[in-house]
């Protein structure tokens, strides 16, 4: 069992998009159960709250991973403060696909339940709606970028461009480098890619030796060398904003305006010729593009699929019925 708190405490992206003269009410009548997850393996349809259950679940803190394992093969997406799952909803699974779904709690999480209750409370206030669905889908396109960022021809490519897109939600900007505090192991991060672990290592090692990332050995955390230091306290710009050391990317709700491939441009830019990265670049979007107009493909021929199925089950339902029915008389 959860405590019940008040939502709007302890979700400020939200607060804020209540208007200031009826935030107040919003913060009393937004009361939301909140369950804590202590790290290790949860069930496929894991609800952490009693009863019928929630609609879905709301990340306040912590990091989840989900994971899709497909012919022997599997991919993980990361998902932390502010993201909303619904882990009953892909239980099931698949009616064509044999797909296995699996949840572990990477980092001690609280996930708050999102209720009918909640939803009937919340239509009060519209800007709470637009801002969960802004986030379901800020998730679907970050999802999309990791797809096209799978789908770079190098893996030392992919490898860098994930851990630069990670860094725009979970990277810090210290002294001499940005650090990502994800304890990612080499599997992890073949996983996201779509690449064998050793393959990942020789990656890696590349990267290490070229001076573009690194591991730091007391608390595993992962460098990425940022752009050429100025005369400036201040840290090099990014995509044109200026971060003081020590700064958050991303605060894991609202992104700020990064660009991943901007980043990555920055970062490279002492050993990789201009040319050539404005051609990575555009060859990244012209993938992410493809990608996404292919996964809205995929799922309208998924979704007529299923009609056609499910239309043909009806009917050979209906056809034993009749028969049962003549063979009676």
């Amino acid at each position: 069992m959860g405590s019940d708190v008040r939502l709007l405490d302890h979700d400020s992206a939200l607060a804020e998009r209540v208007p200031p003269h009826v935030r107040e009410e919003a913060r009393r009548q937004l009361l939301v159960e909140v369950v804590e997850l202590p790290g290790g393996i949860l069930a496929p349809a894991f609800s952490p709250v009693a009863g019928a259950g929630p609609t879905g679940l709301l990340l306040l803190d912590g990091l989840l991973s989900h994971s899709i394992e497909l012919a022997g093969t599997t991919t993980v997406q990361l998902l932390g403060a502010g993201n909303l799952i619904d882990p009953a909803a892909d239980a099931a699974g698949s009616e064509l696909l044999p797909i296995a779904v699996g949840w572990s709690v990477v980092q001690p999480a609280r996930v708050a339940a999102i209720d009918d209750g909640f939803v009937r409370r919340a239509q009060r206030w519209p800007e709470l709606i637009a801002a969960l669905f802004e986030r379901v889908a800020r998730q679907s396109s970050r999802l999309a970028t990791r797809c096209a960022i799978s789908h770079l021809p190098r893996v030392e490519d992919r490898l860098e461009t994930l851990m630069w897109f990670l860094a725009e939600r979970w990277g810090r900007v210290g002294e001499d480098d940005v650090e990502l505090p994800l304890r990612l192991t080499h599997e992890a991060l073949g996983q996201m890619i779509g690449a064998k672990r050793p393959t990942v290592t020789l990656a890696l090692k590349t990267l290490e030796g070229d001076g573009a990332v690194r591991r730091r050995r007391a608390d595993g955390v992962w460098l990425l060398r940022r752009p050429e230091r100025t005369s400036s306290p201040l840290s090099p710009t990014v995509a044109g904003v200026r971060l003081p050391a020590g700064a958050p990317l991303g605060d894991g709700v609202a992104t700020p305006p990064l660009s991943v491939a901007a980043v990555a441009r920055d970062a490279r830019a002492a050993r990789v010729d201009a040319q050539q990265l404005v051609l990575r670049i555009e060859q990244l979007r012209t993938t992410h593009e493809r990608t996404s107009e292919r996964v809205r493909t995929t799922l309208l021929d998924v979704a007529r699929t299923r009609e056609r199925s499910a239309a043909l089950r009806r009917r050979a339902r209906q056809e034993g019925a009749a028969a049962r029915a003549a063979g009676g008389r």
